[in-house]
């Protein structure tokens, strides 16, 4: 793990993995083979929709925005950790 983490960024890691856990990975396991043919249409994009959706719900959209526009303002340090988390859980992807 990093050091120097605060526990804000620690806990906001754990709720995007558990969000990922909870709400991304199961609409990938449904839909495997929608994501897997590779075609970019509107059922993809819709998919796509849903999941964006679900994070603005969950307050994972824009984190990388200030936040006097309604954005996260995480600096670009947060963000890496955050993409990581995301990373780390969507690595299995990469073996298929």
């Amino acid at each position: 793990m990093h050091h120097n983490l605060t526990s804000e960024i620690k806990q906001l890691c754990d709720a995007v993995g558990q969000f990922i856990d909870k709400e991304v990975l199961p609409m990938e396991q449904e839909h495997h083979d929608l994501i897997m043919r590779g075609e970019v249409d509107e059922e993809f994009f819709e998919l796509c929709r849903e999941v964006m959706q679900k994070s603005v719900k969950a307050g994972f959209f824009a984190l990388y925005m200030p936040e006097d526009i309604g954005g996260g303002g995480l600096g670009e340090y947060e963000m890496c950790l955050v993409r990581e988390e995301v990373a780390l859980r969507m690595s299995h992807l990469c073996l298929l």
